[in-house]
């Protein structure tokens, strides 16, 4: 349910929000209204004693804040959204006020927040998991803790938003401090925050230039983000070394323009000047140097003239104005050296005045200087204010090396036809976001950064929130499926009755083994070798005992294997110690989650108990507990799911519709040859049983041979005490012939009934 919009939100008095709370100060300053030069709300200056006490409530905030789900944090950020909507109005109003900036601007600024603030509630946290030889490492990203972010006085609520938002949605808690040129937009969303997320979440503090350097300094403030002038994010990225705090810059740039001679002059020359001179060129990325080729060159800059001469600077609600005034007297100053500079220089204007023509404001015209040298001021320096310089080219060359030769690199565009050549220039522009025919445009989507003395580090996008976390590496030892039983994962306890309570499954791995990759080969040089092992140990069953005339028994020459082969190798004499084995392997392949190699190992262990089975006396129990696993192997990877839990297996689809797929996995015949597999091992079970001779052998008190120091004994439920098997030879294999009835065509396979 959307929250309802509270009346008494006050736009007129403004307060720093700590604590979820309200408060003021000894000491206030004011904004200046850019259009008139008149002083407007109080604000009050922000203490040490304010930021002592707002960090300690958002590291108080971050211990819960942090351990909320990303999902809901998210929900909290669009929470907030529904409420700002209904407040778009004021806020616009009161932008006007403190910037200066044309309403249809404003309006865009204050609808824009939704999409700077929002974007990061649709992101998730990336995850990366890496096979090693003989672990798992999982990567997460975890958030750093208290933020402190300083905003600039340019898109005050869009830069602020674009700090909260992903600061947020990573789980840090953030303090904002806004320009002291522009600060009641930010104070007053701030306190309009406090309606949706929990207290000490977001704070926001105003003051004067003592108040940055007290969070730079606070030890308790893991991050600093800061968007402003290169020279102060020097001062900030000093200050921030003493305690190695995080830090976002956000620098200027000097971004360049180059127009290929193919452009269509009409429609590119004004879309050019707009680069240059939206929001009175007070823009990090906008553009400050345009090349023209040398072939269009008079042409394109008339083009740009007349556009720029009929580009209207007034008032915020001025009918058909583009152009608003210079936000604050200190740049107005800055900006109006640029002209002075030009004018002494004696530079070619090519629109405009050389001088800044006084008003009730620090209003400007968008001038255009025509081919000043390369060594000018106008050139190697960021105005910041509607005043660019435009030059010709002609070698490509030449052109991207001089566009290269400044310590920025913010922004740039490439204007051509052939967008493909346009690319290719663009990619050898050094800077951070590069435009194809289109003038610079931030995307909250899109991640943004400076090169060189443009910035550390960048934000938004789907990578900026990772700006706001640690990096959190776990290797994880996890049973790799070539790992010997005594070592496995104890298994899962089963509520099955009988024989088959002892027949749980080890826990898998979480994720299957890389094809080809070095942990895949060691798992199957390690099963190949103890398969063959088993092999040959049943080649040789018997030879341990003595016929009743003295004589050894050899049965080596039944089989395949020669003398040389089985030499040195102890026979089997019970099916206890094969099924023993058989059962170690069993645990081993289900332990490597990866279903390829899975099916394949169990068909041929499922195929050497059936064989080997008739060639000893009867053991139940051993027997029993090894078809029970193979029994739950074969019948989750039909479904792809544990069956107990109906949780996917590793390898197989979680997608809703297609649960328990897998690509390449069991296919239907292989299905086939489980189904012929359980149909003769149910046979041999039933006659092995019924025999006429029978006599169960007597087994080991725990179950196993020689396995008095297995610390699985007592989990597999060795004690327990068997004594009727009718219905566990009627339940060999049931689950399995479930699950390949409801796959397979055709009717139900039986369940053999013993009429004896």
């Amino acid at each position: 349910m959307s929250p309802s919009k509270v009346s008494t939100l006050d736009f007129t008095t403004f307060h720093n929000i700590i604590d979820g709370k309200t408060r003021g100060s000894n000491s206030t300053h004011q904004g200046i209204d850019p259009t008139t030069k008149a002083k407007l709300w109080d604000v009050p200056i922000g203490t040490q004693q304010d930021v002592n006490d707002a960090v300690e409530s958002a590291t108080k905030a971050f211990k819960t804040w942090s351990q909320v789900p990303m999902k809901q944090r998210q929900a909290k950020i669009l929470e907030f959204l529904d409420l700002w909507g209904q407040y778009e109005k004021e806020f616009t109003d009161l932008l006007c006020r403190e910037t200066g900036k044309p309403r249809i601007f404003a309006d865009q600024e204050v609808k824009g927040v939704a999409g700077f603030a929002g974007h990061p509630a649709s992101l998730t946290m990336p995850e990366d998991i890496q096979e090693e030889e003989d672990r798992t490492v999982k990567t997460t990203y975890t958030p750093l803790g208290v933020v402190g972010a300083i905003c600039p006085w340019n898109f005050p609520l869009l830069l602020s938003a674009g700090k909260i938002g992903p600061a947020l949605a990573a789980g840090c808690t953030i303090i904002v401090k806004p320009s002291p040129f522009t600060p009641y937009t930010t104070l007053k969303m701030v306190e309009l925050m406090q309606q949706t997320f929990p207290v000490g979440v977001v704070q926001a503090i105003g003051g004067d230039d003592k108040l940055g350097p007290m969070l730079t300094a606070h030890p308790d403030i893991a991050k600093i983000s800061f968007t402003g002038s290169i020279p102060t994010g020097k001062k900030i990225m000093a200050a921030c070394a003493a305690t190695l705090k995080r830090v976002t810059l956000e620098l200027g740039g000097n971004d360049a323009s180059i127009v290929c001679a193919d452009v269509d002059i009409e429609k590119t020359a004004p879309e050019v000047a707009m680069g240059a001179f939206f929001n009175s060129g007070q823009v990090c990325v906008a553009t400050k140097r345009i090349y023209v080729h040398e072939s269009i060159y008079q042409p394109f800059v008339k083009k740009m003239a007349e556009f720029t001469k009929n580009l209207k600077v007034g008032n915020s609600n001025d009918e058909g104005v583009m152009l608003g005034p210079i936000q604050n007297e200190m740049q107005y100053e800055k900006v109006k050296g640029f002209f002075s500079d030009s004018k002494a220089k004696g530079y070619k204007f090519a629109a405009g005045e050389p001088d800044v023509q006084k008003s009730n404001g620090f209003f400007i015209q968008p001038t255009i200087v025509d081919n000043p040298p390369n060594d000018s001021l106008i050139i190697q320096e960021e105005p910041f204010g509607p005043i660019v310089p435009v030059q010709p080219w002609s070698d490509e060359e030449e052109v991207i090396a001089r566009a290269n030769k400044t310590t920025t690199g913010l922004g740039a565009c490439v204007w051509s036809k052939d967008v493909a050549h346009a690319e290719k220039i663009g990619a050898r522009l050094e800077a951070g976001s590069v435009f194809i025919n289109s003038f610079e445009k931030p995307s909250p989507k899109a991640f943004f950064s400076g090169h060189k003395e443009s910035g550390i580090g960048g934000e938004w996008g789907s990578s900026g929130i990772m700006a706001y976390t640690n990096a959190h590496s776990m290797a994880n030892d996890e049973p790799g499926g070539f790992i010997p039983a005594h070592v496995l994962t104890p298994p899962r306890s089963s509520r099955a009755p009988s024989s088959l309570a002892s027949s749980a499954l080890p826990t898998p791995r979480r994720t299957p083994l890389k094809s080809g990759s070095a942990k895949e080969w060691t798992l199957v040089d390690y099963l190949d070798k103890h398969i063959g092992l088993v092999q040959r140990r049943y080649a040789k069953r018997g030879t341990n005992e003595s016929a009743s005339d003295g004589t050894v028994v050899d049965r080596s020459g039944e089989t395949d294997y020669s003398a040389k082969d089985l030499e040195g190798i102890e026979g089997y004499d019970s099916f206890q110690e094969a099924g023993k084995d058989i059962e170690k392997l069993i645990d081993i392949v289900w332990v490597s989650g990866t279903p390829t190699l899975q099916i394949s190992y169990l068909l041929s262990l499922a195929l050497m108990v059936v064989t080997y089975l008739p060639s000893f006396p009867p053991t139940p129990k051993t027997l029993f507990r090894v078809l029970g696993k193979l029994d739950m192997a074969f019948a989750s990877l039909v479904t792809g799911k544990d069956l107990d839990t109906g949780a996917p297996l590793p390898g197989f689809s979680t997608d809703e519709g297609n649960f328990g797929k897998l690509g390449g996995g069991v296919t239907g015949t292989e299905k086939v040859r489980i189904k012929s597999l359980v149909e003769r091992t149910r046979v041999v079970v039933v006659e092995v049983m019924n025999a006429s001779e029978f006599e169960v052998e007597e087994e080991f008190e725990s179950g196993h041979a020689d396995d008095s120091d297995d610390p699985m004994a007592e989990a597999r439920g060795d004690d327990v005490d068997f004594t009727d098997y009718n219905m566990d030879v009627a339940r060999v294999y049931d689950r399995t012939l479930v699950e390949l009835g409801d796959s397979l065509a055709g009717p139900r396979i039986g369940i053999i009934q013993d009429d004896g």
